[in-house]
């Protein structure tokens, strides 16, 4: 069950888009995920164990507060980048396939 609850790792998104993948859809999935997971899994969690004092939106913060600075700041440098630094922008996606073994 655990492994349905996991949140979605960043690092997921790039090897998948490495490999082949529609960047615009991994992201889109990767942020709907983490958002639903976080809404989820303290509802299974309260149906499953005993609640540990802790309320349903606190539960869900928790969850939020940990999860979404590994998803929204890259995001963010990534529009940054994209909007301020168009020359660095254009550098990263010439290399943004570079080959690890060759």
């Amino acid at each position: 069950m655990m492994g349905m609850l996991a949140p979605v790792s960043a690092s997921f998104t790039v090897i998948a888009v490495m490999l082949g993948a529609r960047m615009e859809n991994m992201i889109t999935y990767t942020i709907l995920y983490n958002i639903i997971l976080a809404m989820t899994a303290p509802l299974v969690f309260s149906f499953v164990g005993h609640p540990a004092g802790i309320t349903f939106w606190a539960s869900a913060w928790m969850i939020i507060r940990r999860v979404a600075p590994i998803i929204v700041f890259p995001l963010a440098a990534a529009l940054i980048c994209q909007r301020f630094f168009p020359r660095m922008k254009k550098g990263i996606v010439r290399y943004r396939t570079i080959r690890a073994f060759p």
